[in-house]
């Protein structure tokens, strides 16, 4: 959870960017976002999570489903017999994986609603196998990388959207409705600044923010940046 230190800050440095920013993450993606928030409390003015999860430790204390239950642990995964095999199935069938997508329940919606992102959807999705079956595939069966990071409750970032879907068939509802409860209790408190929150029920579920005419990283963006600059 401590990536953004490692990984993140000598991009940054690279690409010569030594000011505040903003960090925007959608689904799994709100992991990279909250934990950035949480490793660079002074720079990051801004956070947006679009359908987020919540790490393992928080839907443990609050009894909330989280994945961790339908994947392995890094013990697991370090031993052969065990690895080899997963590894070896998931590159024969890695074709195969984005027909999973079709198993959400707001799959049909999606694809009629959104025909284009569906499809973009099923070729990433493959291609994310493909290209890292050695990264890809262990990052997603690991608990350990996939379910962990900071709690929520250390991010004092100023500025915070939470948008999140009530009929979502990928991120159970509960944990975005938290992180709004969350964040709008430390508005009230003085803890951070502003608070934006959406929770929709539109039949897209998961892809309920992501129609052309509502792209989060554009409109989250915008909404970010108005708080930012006091609007």
């Amino acid at each position: 959870s401590d990536w953004p230190l490692t990984d993140l800050k000598p991009i940054l440095l690279e690409e010569s960017i030594t000011g505040k920013f903003l960090v925007i993450g959608t689904s799994y993606g709100t992991a990279h976002a909250m934990a950035t928030a949480a490793c660079f409390p002074q720079r990051c003015q801004g956070m947006g999570l679009n359908v987020p999860y919540l790490p393992e430790t928080i839907c443990r204390e609050f009894g909330f489903w989280t994945d961790a239950d339908m994947i392995l642990r890094e013990k697991q995964l370090e031993r052969p017999w065990i690895l080899l095999p997963l590894l070896s199935v998931l590159s024969m069938v890695q074709f195969l994986i984005p027909q999973g997508l079709d198993s959400l329940k707001e799959a049909k919606e999606v694809k009629k609603e959104i025909p284009e992102m569906w499809d973009l959807m099923k070729v990433e999705t493959a291609r994310s196998f493909l290209r890292g079956v050695n990264g890809q595939a262990y990052e997603m069966t690991n608990a350990e990388t996939t379910q962990s990071w900071q709690d929520p409750r250390e991010i004092t970032v100023p500025h915070v959207c939470v948008w999140y879907a009530q009929d979502d068939g990928a991120v159970p509802p509960p944990h975005g409705e938290w992180l709004a409860d969350l964040f709008q209790k430390k508005k009230k408190e003085g803890s951070i600044k502003n608070v934006h929150v959406r929770s929709e029920k539109l039949g897209l579920g998961h892809f309920t923010y992501m129609k052309e005419s509502d792209r989060q990283t554009a409109v989250m963006t915008k909404v970010l940046l108005e708080m930012v600059n006091g609007k």
